[in-house]
């Protein structure tokens, strides 16, 4: 039986409502779903491991074959690993520092922080097991929060130094590769189906899903309704940024034909916005591989993207449209769709046979645990 330990800094995604906080968090689902699925085969024991400062009541989880564990962070959040060995008020130890890896002696350890990756593949060294880093988000390639150049590629060749590393675009591979003396692995990011496609004709408004911070700019989907004073539109936003939140909040109040949900709400009732959707839109500047695209894709809804466009997908498989960072582009693609229900329909179609084939959850489940034996078991060829 192989032991794998899937840690990640915060997990507030899995905790919806109360002091769970009001975001969400695709690659902390991403990376639970993972460890979830993989702990339905008997031949891997599975520890879900996260590192917060919020209270969770882990039971609420009730998962039946995966263990839980919480630790809280000596010296508080986003402060690297290793530099909590040595404190002003207290030095951490060896014994302290591993003590929830000894509790299940993992043989690889699995984690999507960028920002830490460095550390957690030391501390994984220390408890004698392998690593594999997923990149959550582009953000852990182009590292906007790097000061220099230097810094920049210093973070990229942390993440490079894991055993494995896992990447769901061209790009990311592209960027990753030149650092490692072996191959990053491409590993489709997956979703559960919402509901069966949904028909236009029962599509009602036009959405938009994401936190309420600068890097989404939700400021751009205002706009785009302001353009189409006919058509409605949805925008489920939690706050992240307060300041913005309120600004936002302010302006869609004089839309009429915007409805805006400013809380975190469950992913039932958002399954149920993207099935009455026309239309999904995404404003962000930077993205991974957004577990919103999948979700639309998944009940055959186009995308309808100002910038995000990975390995040129939604062009090349007929999957919406992008605008290409163009605010014009953006509301000339949208009158486009909107006015052709035939195009509408057809690229509809086009997103949930792409969804199917690309992202079919057994399959990309079963590459995963391949990497994962393949991992501990050491390969010749690549990682």
């Amino acid at each position: 039986m192989y032991r794998i330990l899937f840690f990640l800094d915060e997990a507030y995604s899995l905790f919806p409502g109360g002091e769970a906080g009001p975001r969400f968090g695709g690659a902390e689902l991403q990376l639970y779903t993972i460890a979830d699925e993989v702990s339905k085969n008997s031949l891997f024991e599975v520890t879900w491991l996260f590192t917060d400062s919020k209270k969770y009541d882990v039971s609420l989880l009730n998962h039946p074959r995966m263990t839980i564990l919480s630790r809280k962070p000596p010296f508080g959040r986003n402060i690297p690993i290793l530099a909590r060995y040595f404190n002003r008020k207290r030095c951490i130890t060896r014994k302290e520092l591993l003590k929830p890896y000894q509790a299940c002696n993992p043989d690889v350890i699995i984690s999507t922080m960028g920002s830490m990756a460095e550390d957690l593949r030391i501390e994984s060294e220390l408890a004698g097991a392998k690593t594999i880093f997923r990149v959550a988000s582009d953000t852990d390639i182009t590292i906007p929060r790097a000061n220099t150049p230097e810094e920049s590629e210093q973070i990229l060749r942390d993440i490079s130094n894991f055993d494995s590393v896992v990447v769901a675009t061209n790009e990311q591979q592209i960027a990753l590769n030149k650092f490692r003396t072996s191959p990053s692995v491409k590993i489709a990011k997956f979703t559960k189906m919402l509901t069966n496609i949904r028909s236009t004709s029962d599509s009602k408004h036009i959405l938009w899903v994401a936190s309420c911070q600068k890097l989404k700019q939700p400021w751009i989907f205002l706009e785009l309704a302001k353009s189409f004073p006919d058509e409605q539109f949805v925008m489920i936003m939690p706050p992240i940024d307060e300041n913005l939140s309120h600004t936002i909040r302010a302006q869609a109040d004089k839309i009429d034909n915007l409805k805006l949900i400013p809380v975190q709400i469950s992913r039932d009732k958002i399954a149920e916005y993207f099935a009455g959707s026309k239309l999904f839109v995404n404003t962000s500047k930077i993205e991974g591989f957004p577990n919103t695209f999948l979700e639309a894709f998944s009940v055959g809804v186009p995308v309808l993207s100002l910038s995000f466009n990975p390995d040129d997908m939604i062009n090349a498989h007929g999957l919406g449209a992008c605008a290409d960072g163009s605010l014009s582009r953006l509301i000339e693609h949208c009158g486009t769709l909107l006015s052709d229900e035939r195009l509408l329909e057809e690229k509809g179609k086009s997103a949930c046979a792409y969804f199917k084939k690309n992202h079919n959850l057994e399959k990309i489940v079963q590459e995963w645990m391949s990497l994962i034996v393949e991992t501990i078991e050491g390969r010749d060829d690549a990682d």
